[in-house]
């Protein structure tokens, strides 16, 4: 392949992904350039003598297209959870633990409420539609490629650090906890339909809103939403389904997947991972992510422990007995032991204060105790 051909190919590309004259806007305009049905056009209050059937699709799309991924994926991971394949139970989730209760729920009564959630999305994505529609809807061209992929990664991390923080409330706030998040809770051993089985206030404010805002942040064009929501929705499936695929998209880029996300549904994890649904960098950040947060508790134990085993020997020395660790240690070398001993932990308690750690652990423990999880 000469340099020539290279060359033509990387422009060509260039252009298509900084160009919005693509397919999408080039050829469906006039494809479906008929008028829309009275009846269609007053429910979702199209302007008179509207003619653009495209648009209109592109709006039903966006309001329509996340409820029918999440039905169709989920009864799909439903019906293969109950065929016992070799090849996909090799990839469950263990959720035999001992202290692991069974879900306090019922899948029909799961259903029902994801059925009114979605109701509630629809209404108010449509809602949406009619307050974000331009006049003349043909002048709205849908965004060059690139810019599609940028609003979607900008988009994917403003609903992260909504729903990390709206969730991570939803927990150590005990009035919230027992009124609305406790709900998602009574599943302990998640599955695929789960995803959005919320109390209706979490599920609108949490979900909808919680997506809603990103995509009018960012001035999203209709089919650039419904891709969004959409992706959005089949993540929140998949981290509910039980199952942990090696080959899915999130653990190319991140651990935020269904294993993560499991550990947040039972026992003392309840209060770590609320990362969701793309990344993890807020349980990072703030010490929320369950292995590291396990790992410092550990360390700390270890470093309290040290400094209780020192003490008791100090004490022992004073009363004038004799112990075999400082039998070969005179005076002057305990007494550096000790002091450096006691620097290390100061040290270490320092860096521990700085980052809060050790203050979020304490209160943490203290919340287990009060909620008896």
């Amino acid at each position: 392949m000469s340099l020539d051909t290279i060359a033509n190919v990387t422009e060509s590309v260039q252009s298509w992904l900084l160009s919005d004259d693509h397919w999408v806007n080039r050829g469906s305009r006039k494809l479906y350039s008929f008028p829309v049905h009275p009846f269609a056009a007053k429910v979702l209050m199209l302007p008179p003598g509207s003619p653009s059937v495209s648009f209109l699709i592109s709006e039903l799309c966006m309001i329509f297209a996340p409820v029918a991924f999440y039905w169709l994926y989920s009864t799909f991971l439903f019906v293969l959870s109950h065929m016992n394949l070799t090849m996909v139970e090799i990839h469950r989730i263990p959720t035999n633990q001992a202290m692991r209760t069974p879900n306090k729920v019922t899948v029909r009564k799961v259903l029902y409420a994801v059925a009114l959630q979605h109701i509630v999305q629809s209404i108010t994505a449509l809602v949406i539609v009619v307050i974000t529609r331009p006049e003349n809807v043909e002048d709205w061209k849908m965004e060059s490629p690139l810019l599609v992929v940028v609003k979607l990664g900008v988009a994917s991390v403003l609903l992260d650090t909504y729903q990390y923080w709206m969730h991570r409330w939803a927990h150590t706030n005990r009035t919230l906890y027992r009124m609305f998040h406790s709900v998602h809770h009574e599943l302990t051993v998640p599955f695929a339909f789960g995803a959005l089985y919320n109390h209706p206030v979490e599920g609108f404010v949490m979900d909808t809103i919680g997506s809603g805002v990103p995509s009018l942040l960012l001035n999203m064009h209709p089919w650039t939403s419904a891709l969004f929501y959409s992706i959005a929705t089949l993540k929140t499936v998949d981290d509910h389904c039980g199952y942990s695929w090696p080959w899915s998209p999130a653990a190319l880029f991140n651990s935020n997947g269904a294993a993560y996300h499991d550990i947040h549904h039972w026992g003392k994890g309840r209060m770590y991972n609320f990362s969701q649904p793309f990344y993890t960098f807020w349980d990072h950040l703030m010490g929320t992510e369950y292995d590291s947060a396990m790992a410092r508790k550990k360390l700390l134990r270890e470093k309290l422990e040290a400094l209780d085993g020192v003490k008791r020997e100090s004490d022992t020395d004073e009363t004038g007995s004799v112990s075999s660790v400082t039998t070969s240690l005179t005076k002057e070398e305990q007494a550096a032991t000790n002091a450096a001993n006691s620097a290390k932990l100061n040290k270490f308690v320092a860096e521990e204060s700085l980052r809060h750690r050790k203050s979020r652990i304490l209160r943490v423990d203290n919340f287990h105790k009060r909620i008896k999880l």
